[in-house]
């Protein structure tokens, strides 16, 4: 039958002729024939382009993103999910190769700035946050026409054919409403479907992620990795799961100790549904655990017993490459204190104003008047600044310039206010009773909106120590862990614990807080 024929008196017929033509529509779109060889054909394309050869698991992985991309089911979500060294990386390569092949439009996202340079090196394709891709900024007016607030405005994405989207770190999404001062916002993994699928429910939507790595702040679980939450938001959900893994653990220490941690989650997890194994375990810590041993040879983990020592050995690293080394945290109040220590050693002509050329971590949103904004997580580096502080609304602040880079790669230039006291503060951002001070002392002035000199201010830290969350996303050659609390411990210790010691790509050194 011609798909695009049906009787009009049939009601059955009409349905099989819109299911045809949506099959016909999604095949022809990927430059495939209309007769259910779509996927195979991409299957085949897809493992041309791998660069590598796929075991049993990784092949049925491709066969099932295959099927997604042509499937005629509408607001439908993948979701792939796999820890570290099961070859999340090396599939999504070969599906941004493939799709780039065809010269078809393919979104990739991550939820930080860090983690989207990260996606962009790996799959040689354009990446951005998601906040950059979803949002704009709007205003918002009490009865008097005031300006009350601001709130993130969700783009709508238009395009003539149906678009792939593809999501990274899809376990530091946030599925909670933002209430930042007087910036709202709808919880971003609400948002970011509403921005794929409103457009066009044929665009496709790939959510990967590690889920043994640290939930969104204030969450208990990654939401965007689990079907059933996707579900009660109305997708449809496809997942697939990387169990085994692939690289090989003995050639690397670093991927072995990870292992071992993602095996003590899942045995706990699976105790926790086992209350009479659980207890017949007397409630076991790590150490009891045949998950986990340390006592193996590793030529790129070494322990160090003391801060002192660790960072001498950072600051010789630093010198190298400032790029290739960062201490890893679990507490804001270690990240500080380290910070302050470093910079010391690594800045000893410095004061407490920051120096040309030392790189600052974006811990909040800061907006460009083109609508651009440079976002949580990405760096800066100070170009310069001014001589003197600035006392306005009992705090401080500083006129610099400092420089950044764009969408595009580029480095630009812009000039900002930053926030001094949290800068040097313990804290990981102003509390309640600051933002209230500070948005009252503004609220009356001319320049009060989103691009407010002080509302916008750019608020960073120092990037010489950060916390696990704060490096979720990223890779360094060398990391430092600061082990504040022993290998054992709760479940969230455990997540911090696996994903800091997956940040290293060379290196990872585990440091005694003493």
């Amino acid at each position: 039958m011609d798909v695009f024929t049906f009787a009009a008196d049939n009601e059955a017929a009409i349905q099989a002729a819109v299911q045809a033509h949506l099959r016909y529509f999604t095949a022809s779109y990927f430059g495939m024939e209309p007769e259910g060889e779509g996927a195979d054909d991409a299957y085949a394309s897809m493992l041309q382009l791998l660069g590598m050869q796929p075991d049993e698991e990784q092949q049925q992985a491709l066969r099932q993103l295959a099927a997604y991309l042509h499937s005629d089911t509408p607001n439908e979500v993948l979701i792939l999910r796999g820890s570290a060294g099961t070859g999340k990386t090396s599939l999504m390569r070969g599906v941004a190769a493939y799709l780039k092949s065809l010269n078809r439009p393919v979104v990739l996202m991550a939820p930080t700035g860090r983690a989207a340079k990260v996606l962009s090196q790996r799959t040689g394709m354009a990446a951005y946050t998601i906040h950059r891709q979803i949002y704009a900024l709007e205003e918002r007016y009490d009865k008097g026409g005031h300006i009350s607030g601001f709130a993130f405005l969700l783009k709508h994405f238009e395009s003539e054919e149906p678009v792939v989207f593809v999501a990274d770190e899809a376990s530091m999404i946030s599925s909670l409403p933002l209430n930042e001062g007087q910036y709202q916002m709808n919880g971003l993994l609400p948002d970011l479907l509403q921005h794929v699928f409103g457009s066009s429910s044929w665009n496709r939507l790939v959510l990967v992620g590690d889920p043994f790595q640290l939930p969104p702040v204030h969450e208990t679980e990654s939401a965007a990795l689990h079907a059933t939450r996707l579900q009660a938001l109305h997708m449809a959900v496809n997942q697939i799961d990387l169990l085994q893994v692939k690289r090989q653990t003995g050639h690397s220490g670093i991927l072995q100790l990870a292992t071992q941690v993602r095996d003590q989650l899942q045995w706990r997890a699976q105790n926790k549904l086992n209350p009479r194994r659980l207890e017949a375990l007397g409630g076991a810590e790590m150490a009891d655990n045949p998950y986990f041993d340390t006592d193996f040879p590793a030529d790129d983990i070494l322990e160090i017993a003391s801060t002192d020592a660790a960072m001498e050995l950072y600051v010789d690293l630093y010198r190298r490459d400032p790029e290739s080394v960062v201490f890893v945290t679990y507490s804001n109040f270690w990240a500080h204190k380290l910070n302050v220590r470093l910079r010391r050693l690594l800045q000893p002509g410095a004061d407490r104003l920051p120096m040309p050329g030392e790189q600052l971590l974006v811990v909040r949103n800061h907006f460009l008047k083109n609508r651009d904004f440079i976002a949580n997580g990405e760096n800066v580096e100070v170009v310069s600044h001014a001589n003197e502080l600035e006392d306005y609304a009992g705090l401080h602040w500083l006129a610099a310039e400092l420089a950044y880079t764009d969408l595009k790669g580029h480095k630009q230039y812009h000039q900002s206010r930053l926030l001094f006291d949290l800068l040097n503060s313990k804290d990981a951002s102003l509390n309640a009773a600051q933002w209230q001070l500070l948005w009252r002392a503004r609220r009356h002035a001319d320049t009060f909106g989103p691009y407010d000199p002080y509302l916008n201010a750019l608020q960073v830290k120092y990037s010489y120590a950060i916390t696990g969350h704060k490096a979720q996303g990223g890779e360094w050659p060398h990391v430092f862990v600061l082990m504040e609390k022993p290998y054992g411990g709760d479940e969230q210790h455990l997540r911090w614990l696996y994903t800091a010691m997956t940040r290293a790509k060379q290196h990872l050194y585990l440091v005694r807080a003493v």
